[in-house]
């Protein structure tokens, strides 16, 4: 019927035809102007997610984002190289959308008895920052494979128009080579009463660095100075 009646206006008077293809025209336009629009923010999403691939490879910087329910919606592949083991592929940031750190930790570590500590101990950091309503910052030390990490993170909470949390934004740093001089800044600040203790057994811990410790200028991360 539509077919038809496009048909019948091809033979409709002299001005109303007119007024037809002054619409096809425009919407042709429209067309170009949208597809351009669409090849544009493609460009740029991809020259984009270079820069943010290049950038945190240079300085080893595990980023990811999660949903209201601590769920990963997206890792950058060293997040998962790094933290999972996976492979730093399409295919691995695909898997592990959707699933927890506790999942993940134990379908790709105790699944195998492989031990790693670090599934409770992000689900509590996570749930820190969603309570703070602020950046947290956090030290956190577990173990993999008989092996001990210890990890400097940063954590966004992230709200909506109605202030209902809605997820985080994260990055993370490996600090293990580092960790004679971190630990005896934060032995200081724990002193001191800067430190929220979230977790703490025996090798395995998580705290919460209060905003008050000074941060570098540069990066606005925490300092640990000797």
């Amino acid at each position: 019927m539509k077919l038809l009646n496009n048909i019948k206006k091809l033979f409709l008077p002299n001005h109303q035809a007119k007024e037809l293809y002054q619409e096809i025209k425009d919407q042709k336009e429209k067309f170009h102007k949208l597809r351009k629009e669409y090849e544009e923010s493609k460009h740029w999403n991809l020259e984009y997610s270079f820069l943010v691939k290049e950038a945190t490879q240079s300085m080893n910087t595990l980023i990811w984002h999660k949903d209201k329910n601590h769920r990963y919606l997206l890792a950058n592949p060293l997040h998962c190289q790094s933290f999972f083991q996976l492979d730093s592929t399409i295919d691995c940031l695909t898997y592990v959308k959707g699933k927890t750190d506790l999942e993940l930790v134990k379908k790709c570590f105790h699944n195998y008895n492989i031990k790693n500590t670090f599934g409770d101990i992000c689900l509590l950091s996570d749930e820190h920052t969603k309570q703070q309503k602020r950046k947290c910052h956090f030290i956190e030390a577990g173990i993999v494979d008989d092996e001990e990490l210890l990890l400097y993170l940063i954590k966004i909470p992230q709200f909506d128009k109605d202030n209902h949390f809605v997820g985080s934004i994260g990055m993370g740093w490996n600090i293990t080579e580092q960790s004679k001089r971190v630990l005896k800044s934060v032995n200081r600040w724990k002193f001191d009463g800067l430190v929220d203790i979230l977790y703490n057994n025996d090798c395995s811990f998580c705290y919460s660095i209060v905003p008050d410790i000074h941060k570098c200028e540069i990066f606005n991360h925490l300092c640990c100075k000797v």
